[in-house]
């Protein structure tokens, strides 16, 4: 959408403003300005001259070197102009002006030049040098821009002497979907008078002529009330179309619009000054002078003004004559009724379309055009007579032998309903946030046309029926109050709130420190993969799907249940991976889904429950080709486990389980006898198929479990003033003998011992059957001074008899 600040001005004495700051105006209170542009700049340094003579130029058969007079001076130039006469009245580009050569590409400056030996200062310029071919259609390419026949006078700035100074402002459309009132010039002109509280005069358009002579007939029927409010026609005899006059071509070429024919142009004038579109009709191509407008009821196909055919759908709201459809209402004409050279009598129709029924089509069939991007906003049935009698007018001012041949015809099916609101003054005030005097909104009300009284602290507003499309609640007048008020002249204020104090709710703190420890202090990459179940991988992995809740509208056939362990989406990504890498560490955390009650009720009910919906972790570490390290990953799965809750504080006790069918072997993790997760080493057969020559361990644990046992108290540490003694001891104990059974029978045995970590495992017939070696680092220290050797050795051997006594250990 384009304003044009010359077209304001017909309707609003502005005040004293440049074009940035009435930019900045619209843009802080109603619509978003995105670009102003300058129509005199495009033509700086070009102005009128006048021929004083025409030399054939002595080097060149085909140009001429003329004398130019441009008031402040007479200028040589050399021209090859076909049209070029002594007296006439030209447009010269001077040195330095832009010009587009020869109408062609970027433009460029002009400089002094030597042609064929001769001085050329400048250009007389063709049209479509100056970019003005489309205000000028009747030039040839290869003829000079002859001025004669304009109100100019020699030396004056182009720009002014065709009226070309205008400014232009750029408004995006998306800014103003809400407001069809603005689609128009004057629409535009309305508000920017309410902003600067300027008087806005009002349009004068003369009533509709009474038919002069032999009346037309014509018809017009609606079929579909709710589609078409409202539809009005009249026909105009005794015109033919023909090239529009230079007023009306500039005005719509300042606002981006082409010139057609006088016809088709003061359709357009119309719409682009008041915002309602109009279509002609050839009177002589509707059939049976009649107009049905009704939806198409059958498929058909269209053929419109664009030379496109359109296949249409039953409900396409179409305009018909009494054979065929002749426009797509709201849209685009058809080419069967189109105004061509041969039309003497045409049909202007006014018409209000109902909104949702023009998008529609327009979605359907791709096509937009500037009369539909009007309708689709819901365009006030009020314009629809305005802009009958003002094309009328227009027609009948451009051409003089014109007459109104036919009553108009105004088919009403919609009453407009004005709507009207009940505001109170308190109400208003605690949404604005600032204090108001009632008669300030009075006065901004009533500068946008608003009807309104107040009694008692109360308003009564009637919504003008141009603005019923968006304003229908009160909210909607302390929005026009607050813009209409300026934005930027409420004074801000600190905000008044209290800050209660923060919940004690450790869940997003252990989740980043756990995600944090597993993604910096281990090297896993996090997953993000759908609450679906995989159903290969569950299959693979033994898990029954059909006990799962269901999905009751799956998408696809693998995901008709949600998951009831992470495990399966973690094999599948792990195989996509594996294409690049060897090496894989991989986690996830999110929610299963398990078939028995949870703590939500479904839509507040006590008696029915949604599934229990626990949030797991899970993590795989794939190696491929690493044969021989089963072993290894299975102890580095148990490592990381028991590192995670020891970081929150939690100790853990392990023990063997064979629950999981897909895992050899597989070990329980447990707090105080709870279960809290699980750990071990894949099948070779559970994943050789799509993973082969890979090794995979897991580890899967309840978050709630961590978040419930978390020591979340931070103490202070602090760093040993003392060193530590380090000592290892390697023996040979049963191989049924686990770690963790080891590790408690060795706590608390010396108060010096800070620290056990296990080193190693190693199992050989050279050690014996059912014999394995274990070798393990113990840290002695004391907190009050240097530990004595003997002290430590007095330890050793205490701990030592312990193992021997208890697990019947061979010290090495």
């Amino acid at each position: 959408m384009q304003l044009s600040r010359n077209w304001i001005r017909q309707y609003v004495s502005l005040p004293e403003v440049t074009p940035k700051e009435l930019a900045l105006a619209l843009t802080m209170a109603t619509v978003e300005v995105e670009a102003i542009i300058d129509q005199a700049k495009e033509l700086e340094g070009v102005v009128v001259g006048r021929v004083l003579d025409v030399v054939k130029h002595p080097q060149a058969d085909r140009l001429w070197v003329c004398r130019v007079d441009i008031k402040r001076e007479i200028l040589q130039i050399i021209c090859g102009g076909s049209n070029l006469s002594k007296g006439m009245l030209v447009a010269v580009a001077t040195v330095g002006s832009r010009v587009h050569w020869h109408g062609k590409g970027e433009s460029i400056a002009l400089e002094k030049a030597k042609i064929r030996g001769v001085e050329s200062n400048g250009m007389i310029a063709a049209a479509n040098e100056l970019g003005l071919q489309r205000l000028f259609p009747l030039a040839s390419e290869h003829e000079i821009l002859d001025m004669t026949g304009y109100k100019v006078r020699v030396g004056e700035p182009l720009a002014g002497a065709l009226g070309f100074d205008d400014a232009i402002f750029v408004i995006d459309n998306k800014s103003m979907t809400h407001r069809p009132d603005l689609w128009g010039q004057y629409g535009l002109a309305r508000e920017i008078a309410a902003l600067y509280d300027k008087r806005l005069k009002p349009l004068k358009i003369p009533p509709l002529p009474k038919p002069i002579g032999e009346t037309l007939p014509l018809e017009v029927v609606v079929s579909d009330p709710s589609l078409c409010p409202r539809y009005a026609v009249v026909v105009v005899d005794s015109l033919a179309p023909e090239p529009s006059p230079f007023w009306l071509r500039k005005e719509l070429e300042t606002l981006g619009l082409k010139s057609v024919n006088s016809v088709v142009d003061v359709t357009n004038y119309v719409m682009a000054s008041i915002g309602q579109p109009l279509h002609a009709f050839d009177y002589d191509r509707v059939e049976g002078a009649k107009i049905v407008v009704a939806k198409a009821g059958k498929k058909v196909r269209f053929r419109a003004l664009n030379v496109e055919t359109y296949g249409v759908s039953e409900e396409t709201l179409l305009v018909n004559d009494e054979k065929r459809p002749i426009a797509l209402a709201g849209i685009i004409g058809g080419a069967d009724s189109s105004i061509n050279a041969d039309t003497r009598r045409i049909v202007i129709e006014a018409a209000n379309f109902n909104a949702a029924s023009v998008r529609r089509t327009t979605m359907a069939l791709g096509l937009r055009t500037d009369a539909s991007s009007r309708f689709e906003k819901q365009l006030d049935p009020e314009l629809v007579p305005q802009a009958l009698a003002m094309a009328v007018d227009l027609l009948l001012r451009l051409h003089p032998s014109a007459r109104v041949a036919s009553n108009a015809l105004d088919v009403v099916t919609s009453q407009s309903r004005q709507t009207t609101l009940e505001v109170n003054h308190d109400f208003l005030v605690r949404r604005l946030g600032f204090a108001i005097d009632p008669k300030i909104v009075i006065g901004l009300l009533k500068r946008l046309a608003f009807g309104v009284s107040h009694k008692r602290g109360h308003y009564t507003i009637i919504v003008p029926t141009f603005r019923s499309r968006d304003i229908s609640i009160p909210e909607d007048i302390v929005e026009e109050v607050a813009r209409l008020h300026r934005y930027d002249s409420i004074e801000p204020h600190m905000p008044v709130v209290s800050v209660p104090a923060p919940s004690k709710d450790a869940r997003p703190r252990i989740e980043r420190a756990l995600k944090g420890l597993l993604t910096q202090g281990m090297g896993y990459d996090e997953l993000y993969n759908y609450s679906f179940s995989d159903a290969y991988w569950s299959e693979r992995l033994g898990l029954d799907d059909r006990s799962a809740v269901r999905v009751a509208n799956a998408l696809a056939s693998e995901q008709q249940a949600l998951r009831t362990t992470l495990l399966p989406g973690l094999l599948r990504r792990a195989a996509d991976n594996l294409r690049w890498r060897d090496r894989l560490s991989l986690f996830e955390m999110g929610r299963v889904f398990l078939p028995d009650s949870g703590e939500y009720g479904v839509g507040g009910s006590i008696e029915k429950f949604l599934p229990r919906q626990p949030q797991l972790v899970a993590g795989l570490i794939v190696r491929q080709g690493a044969s021989g390290e089963d072993a290894r990953l299975f102890l580095q799965a148990k490592g990381h486990v028991e590192k995670i809750f020891s970081h929150f504080g939690i100790d853990l006790t392990f023990e063997d389980t064979d629950a999981h069918r897909f895992s050899e072997p597989a070990c329980v993790a447990r707090i105080h006898k709870s279960q809290a997760g699980s750990f071990g080493l894949m099948k070779k057969d559970v994943v050789s198929n799509v993973m082969p020559q890979v090794s995979i361990a897991w580890w899967e644990f309840d978050f709630a479990m961590l978040l419930k046992y978390a020591d979340q108290s931070r103490r202070y540490v602090p760093l040993p003033k003392y060193p530590f003694i380090e000592r290892d001891i390697s023996m040979i104990v049963d191989a049924k003998v686990q770690w963790a059974m080891i590790e408690r029978a060795l706590q608390g045995v010396s108060p010096i011992l800070k620290r056990i970590r296990l080193f190693d495992v190693f199992a050989s017939d050279r050690i014996g059957k059912d014999k394995k070696s274990i070798a393990f680092r113990l840290e002695f220290a004391r907190d009050d001074r240097t530990l004595e050797a003997k002290e430590v050795e007095d330890s050793i051997a205490k701990l030592s008899a312990v193992l021997e006594k208890a697990f019947h250990a061979v010290i090495r």
